[in-house]
């Protein structure tokens, strides 16, 4: 390890490019005349055709972003950072392994220079190269001016200016191969805990090291039953080298460490989870900032728009203004209402609106405001809601009846095998995972809903659920919807699966028939324990023996008849439904407590949004796309859904791309031709795979990172996102082309798809879009009401909020309305517009933070913010201070609070819980600066109006003291 000088070591060679420059948003500015003019003087520059000038001119003029934008990227901003720009001055810079970075820099700029030279030679409008990367020599230079160390391997040294260090350590490669091989017996950390005595009798300091507090937990929960307690300490994310244990013992802490190492010399023994149970690729913990589905929808709010205020009913948004207010800024928001009606709404109390969503694209009609039109409204629909909630509990009350299997808590077996997934599970898998553990130790069937984004985790869910029910003597189906998604869950499984004695087999029409008779028989006879495959499952002559869960993914995919034979065998066993896009009848289920619902919405490390366009089917967009893909060594999927053309449809893509090795692929193939193309393009055999919707489902394969969907508006938003998910499953950024035809126009529901899935492209928006396709297509004629109408008169967010209030009231359940405290303080209380320019962005800041419900909530999205943005200005801070303030007045009953005068006035509610002796004492205090008046308001004299924030929070606190 070397400590290099600046002064003594300087770049050799002249590689381009090292450091690539972050990516950027493409923001086009109001003003375009000063880009479209540097776009025409840069093309005409570069000797571009004045078409091509004119074409990209026009995208940016309608404000759309055509394939190849970031090639522009310098055309959008007057100077563009560097990564070493946004590093904190003293920043550690560590260089490992110089050389091979040199090459891959090497290698990364061949194809960059390669790429450019392409794109001049068919004149299209791109930058230089140099306008967009760092040269070699700038970024060595960045590197040594903050000292950086370099880690070398050989201990080669290249100069005078250098501290070389050395470390000898030993790893545990060992101790890993011996639990490796005895995995699934039961006892596998047996050779831990002989090395545990050798090093306490050695007097050895001994750390053991989880990356979460979760992952600590479950390795002292399997270690005690090896009869060694160990305490977690409660000092959270620590440093390894902190307050070491003694000499002969062992602690365990949480800690980020890749790998552990023993110092003989130090007498020090640290030991990671990875060293026990594999190398583990740790998730990238992602705070949520959603905070419901109608904070989402109001990231797509657009001037014009309608809202429903729970109090005032349907209105038109109208944008966010700024008012003074006894001479302090304040942002609201403006709802507009019939006869032109106006309610300036403050953005502290935004949790009381949310965006209209009629089921069928009706038109709202405008309420009045103080008008009475809208309680009898929602009257009418709360009657009608009774109704059908009482249906509904009807239902879940003949479900509760039945008896299910109960199966035993999970054992040290269970808990070896989840500490073998090679991935840190986030803390949306988590609780799904603990949902499953206890749906199975309940009496009560099973019957749970998994949501989760493609990638997100789901099969590993299924696969824990499976573990349980095997480990309990019974069976497990898994039902997929194609061939090609069968092949690779039964790869996944039998990997999974690999230390343990499930016996587990696949049924599908690749099956052949001597293969088809041995799994029925072995269903039949209880040999084989867990059977993944597809439709061929629910024939009649397949019968299990003892089967106890049956394990659907991807539901819509199935036919009417195939849903009524899972029905049918949903009354006997337990079920486990996986998908990302659940259909409408199945969500307005879930979401009414019909059925069990788990969300899994935090991405896995490093992925990145699928960039989406939607474009007009043209030579230009398929060679183009096609042939940036191959450039960066990638593959493509062309989805063209018609199996009679698609021969056709390859040899045009073969004459547009002729270096490209093109294979075919449809559900009307030969079993075992299908199946040796799919394995020659997983190979990379293959570049481009000109297919059906055959893909659409689970499919896995990293490299393919372009998808083009001819014909975009025949398919439905499930099979939209579904194909969409097949590209972006790795760390590079994928791109979707959804192509429409070069004219003629669409159906207004294909429009509203593809504007759906256009719109909501971040990760995880799964089931954000399957609620988008349940306003488009109705939420359905649940148990035989006809609820459209409803829907389309309150809006479909209120509506499922009056239904479960409904639900919730039939069961029993306390429902006393909430406080929804007014503060009105001379404090200046908003996201500057200097801060957060982009106003959808406020809004939806404005509704995460008035929907927060506690202050750790409110927290979250502080952090969120102080991540995306910065530092908060003194107004954001005083924002984030009023809410706190609210949360708490809600939490004692306090309506409101506001200044009268020199004086602080608090109303109370009817229901307060503040102490009325308590109250009474202190204003028998003498010089006590409170007084009451008999409509329940508490005066407090302020010696400025700028205390009154501060004030606030201490009466508060003075008044819930005797809570």
């Amino acid at each position: 390890m070397r400590q290099f000088d600046t002064q003594t070591q300087r770049s050799s060679g002249a590689v381009r490019q090292l450091v690539a420059i972050p990516p950027r948003s493409y923001h086009i500015p109001d003003d375009l005349d000063d880009l479209l003019q540097r776009t025409r003087d840069m093309g005409r520059e570069l000797g571009v055709p004045e078409s091509g000038i004119y074409t990209m001119n026009e995208s940016l003029a309608r404000r759309r972003f055509p394939p190849g934008i970031e090639s522009l990227e310098a055309l959008f901003h007057d100077t563009l950072e560097t990564v070493f720009d946004y590093l904190p001055e003293k920043t550690l810079v560590v260089i490992d392994d110089p050389e091979a970075g040199r090459a891959r820099a090497a290698a990364c700029s061949e194809e960059i220079f390669q790429a450019h030279a392409h794109a001049m030679h068919e004149d299209r409008l791109v930058c230089d190269p140099l306008a967009l990367y760092m040269s070699d020599d700038t970024a060595w230079d960045c590197a040594l001016a903050r000292s950086p160390v370099i880690v070398d391997s050989l201990g080669a040294t290249s100069g005078s200016g250098e501290r070389t260090l050395s470390i000898d350590a030993i790893d545990h490669s060992g101790l890993r191969r011996e639990i490796a091989e005895r995995q699934g017996s039961g006892h596998a950390l047996e050779p831990l805990v002989q090395r545990l005595a050798t090093w306490k009798a050695d007097a050895r300091r001994v750390r053991l090291t989880c990356p979460s507090l979760s992952a600590a937990e479950r390795l002292a929960d399997i270690l005690k039953d090896y009869g060694i307690e160990l305490v977690i300490s409660s000092k959270g994310l620590r440093p390894v080298g902190e307050d070491l244990p003694e000499p002969g013992s062992c602690d365990l802490v949480v800690a980020p460490l890749a790998a552990g190492f023993e110092l003989p010399s130090e007498g020090l023994v640290v030991l990671t989870e990875q060293d026990l149970f594999g190398v583990r690729s740790p998730r990238r913990v992602v705070r949520s900032a959603r905070r419901g589905l109608p904070v989402d929808r109001l990231a797509q709010l657009a001037e014009g728009d309608f809202l429903v205020h729970a109090e005032h009913g349907i209105g038109r948004y109208a944008g966010l203004v700024q008012l003074d207010l006894r001479g302090i800024a304040q942002e609201f928001l403006l709802v507009e209402y019939a006869k032109g009606d106006k309610l300036y709404l403050p953005v502290s109390r935004l949790g009381q609106i949310q965006r209209h969503s009629g089921a069928d694209g009706h038109v709202p009609r405008l309420d009045r405001l103080g008008n009475q039109a809208w309680a009898r409204t929602k009257s009418r629909v709360q009657r009608a809601l009774r109704d059908m909630a009482e249906q509904l509990l009807a239902v879940v009350a003949a479900r509760e009846v039945m008896k299910g299997h109960r199966y035993p808590a999970p054992d040290a077996d269970y808990e070896e095998f989840e500490a073998c997934f090679p991935f840190e599970d986030t803390p949306d898998q988590r609780r799904a995972t603990e949902d499953v553990l206890a749906d199975f130790q309940s009496e009560r069937p099973v019957d749970r809903l998994v949501c989760g984004d493609v990638g997100f985790g789901k099969t590993e869910i299924a696969c824990r659920a499976a573990h349980v029910v095997t480990s309990s003597g019974r069976q497990v189906a898994f039902l997929v919807p194609t061939t090609v998604l069968c092949r690779q869950h039964y790869r996944t499984l039998n990997e999974r699966f690999a230390d343990t004695a499930v016996e587990i087999a696949s049924l599908s029409r690749l099956s052949s028939p001597r293969e088809a008779r041995e799994t029925i028989e072995g269903l039949a006879s209880g040999r084989i324990d867990l059977v993944v495959g597809t439709h061929r499952l629910l024939s009649k002559d397949v019968l299990f023996r003892n089967l106890g869960l049956l394990i659907t993914d991807e539901e819509h995919r199935f036919g009417v008849t195939h849903k009524e034979r899972i029905k049918q065998m949903r009354k006997l066993v337990d079920v486990l439904t996986l998908t990302a896009t659940p259909i409408p009848r199945t969500l307005q289920m879930a979401l009414t407590g019909m059925r069990d619902l788990s969300l899994i919405a935090t991405p896995p490390p490093d992925r990145l949004a699928v960039r989406t366009h939607i474009c007009r089917f043209s030579d230009e967009v398929v060679q183009d796309s096609i042939q940036r893909e191959l450039r960066r060594g990638g593959q493509c999927f062309f989805v063209h859904n018609r199996v009679e053309t698609i021969t056709e449809m390859a040899g045009y893509v073969s004459r547009l791309v002729p270096e490209a090795k093109i294979a075919i692929a449809h559900g009307q193939m030969p079993p075992h031709q299908l199946e040796e193309i799919m394995l020659g393009f997983v190979d990379r055999n293959t570049d481009v795979l000109v297919c059906t919707s055959i893909i659409e489902s689970g499919l896995d394969i990293p490299n393919v990172n372009t998808i083009l969907i001819h014909r975009a508006d025949q398919f439905g938003l499930a099979q939209l996102y579904q194909l969409r998910g097949r590209v972006g499953r790795s760390d590079r950024r994928a791109y979707a082309y959804l192509m429409l035809p070069p004219e003629g126009r669409m159906s207004e529901d294909a429009r509203r798809r593809i504007e759906a899935i256009g719109d909501l492209s971040e990760l995880g928006s799964g089931f954000r879009l399957a609620t988008e396709d349940l306003e488009i297509r109705g939420a359905g004629n649940l148990l035989g009401a006809e609820q459209s109408g409803h829907i389309a008169s309150v809006g479909y967010d209120m509506y499922m909020e009056m239904l479960e209030q409904a639900v919730a009231e039939l069961r029993g359940q306390d429902l006393e309305s909430e406080v929804e405290p007014e503060i009105r303080l001379p404090v200046p209380a908003l996201m500057p517009e200097e801060y957060i320019p982009d106003v959808n962005q406020r809004l939806v800041l404005y509704k995460q933070l008035s929907s927060t419900r506690d202050e750790q909530e409110l927290q979250d999205v502080i952090d969120d913010v102080l991540d995306r943005f910065g530092p908060l200005p003194p107004e954001a801070r005083n924002l984030c201070e009023v809410i706190r303030l609210k949360i708490q007045c809600k939490g004692l009953g306090v309506e409101s609070v506001d200044t009268a005068g020199d004086e602080l006035v608090m109303r109370l509610g009817e229901r307060s819980s503040v102490d009325p002796e308590y109250l009474l004492k202190m204003l028998q205090q003498p010089d006590t600066p409170l007084r009451v008046s008999p409509d329940q308001k508490i005066y407090l004299r302020l010696r400025r109006d700028e205390d009154a924030l501060a004030e606030a929070f201490g009466l508060i606190e003075l008044l819930a003291a005797r809570k």
